[in-house]
């Protein structure tokens, strides 16, 4: 009996190094590199800049910053052609481009002051600078911006949008008096786009290509908007679509029917006085007076000396208007 109560004692003696020992305590030592400051900050960008950071495209160009969202940049100049003509370059949607030739009047001089004018804005589709002669030149003259799309590069209907809209938000142009020409397959691009866009004010179609239903339904939602439909007899096609189209448009358009005269922009050098007459129309219909609109600026003082009185046919200023007014106040008021 004395030798089994040694035996449990030693038992128990052995065991309590285990069971009763204090549990372990966790370290907090970082098993992996500390975080700490670098000896020099770094001063390198993430990556390149451009060479001109102003030029670049998105966030760095402050014209594309300052416009609302879903509007198009306006031309990017390129360089100067002529006295008020400079090839221009149009974003179009996908990052293409197309090249182009933007006519533009001068500032006016009030006073001695250098004010910037918007006059109305003429686009011009399908084709080439030479090819349109003389017309756009008088359409400055006349006063108009006008902007010629190269055919080089094919334009789709999303792609109208941007150049209309480029042109719109040029700053010697009036947004809210907007014409289109187009010529053949782009007299069709030029319907069907301004059947779209409220702001296109008038429409040119030369030689507009066979009537089709996409057509017939962009000219009944253009209308009552006015437009100008000219063919020459020498182009039976491009005739016989004339008809159907004034047909459509009704009391709305009116026509320049041609003999002999080709088609296309080719009509302005064979038909004379043919781009005087677009020119008049567009003067018709766009505006009465072609006279350009001083933007808003705070140095552009009004003087009324200047109106005339239709009764006397003189000067208000050059007459001293003595007006007795009985207000009822009495002397000491």
């Amino acid at each position: 009996m004395r030798w089994l109560l040694l035996v449990m004692i030693a038992a128990l003696t052995a065991c309590s190094g285990v069971l009763f020992d204090d549990p372990p305590t966790p370290t907090w030592e970082m098993t992996g590199p500390t975080l700490a400051p670098t000896v020099a900050p770094i001063q390198s960008f993430p990556t390149n800049p451009a060479d001109n950071i102003l030029s670049a495209p998105g966030q760095n160009d402050p014209t594309a910053a300052a416009l609302p969202p879903g509007s198009s940049l306006p031309p990017v100049i390129v360089g100067d052609v002529g006295s008020g003509v400079r090839s221009v370059r149009v974003t179009l949607s996908g990052g293409r481009h197309a090249i182009g030739y933007l006519y533009e009047n001068p500032p006016l001089e009030i006073e001695g002051r250098i004010v910037p004018a918007r006059y109305p804005g003429v686009l011009l589709l399908g084709a080439t600078r030479e090819e349109w002669g003389r017309l756009p030149a008088g359409l400055v003259q006349s006063g108009n911006s006008v902007l010629i799309v190269e055919p080089d590069e094919p334009l789709f209907i999303e792609d109208f949008e941007d150049v209309f809209i480029s042109l719109q938000e040029t700053g010697s142009v009036d947004p809210g008096a907007m014409a289109v020409i187009g010529a053949e397959s782009s007299a069709e691009l030029a319907l069907v786009g301004c059947s779209a866009l409220i702001g296109c004010d008038a429409l040119v179609m030369l030689s507009p290509p066979v009537m089709n239903a996409a057509m017939r339904a962009a000219l009944e939602t253009y209308n009552p908007r006015p437009s100008l439909i000219v063919a020459s007899n020498d182009d039976p096609t491009t005739y016989q679509s004339a008809g159907e189209l004034l047909a459509v448009a009704g009391d709305h358009a009116d026509a320049a029917l041609l003999l002999n005269a080709g088609r296309g922009a080719s009509m302005l050098a064979a038909a004379d006085g043919l781009d005087s007459q677009i020119i008049d129309w567009l003067r018709d219909v766009l505006i009465e007076e072609l006279t350009p609109l001083p933007l808003d600026d705070p140095f552009f003082d009004f003087d009324p000396s200047q109106l005339i009185d239709p009764d006397i046919d003189a000067p208000i200023g050059g007459f001293d208007l003595d007006l007795d007014l009985d207000l009822g106040l009495d002397d000491d008021d």
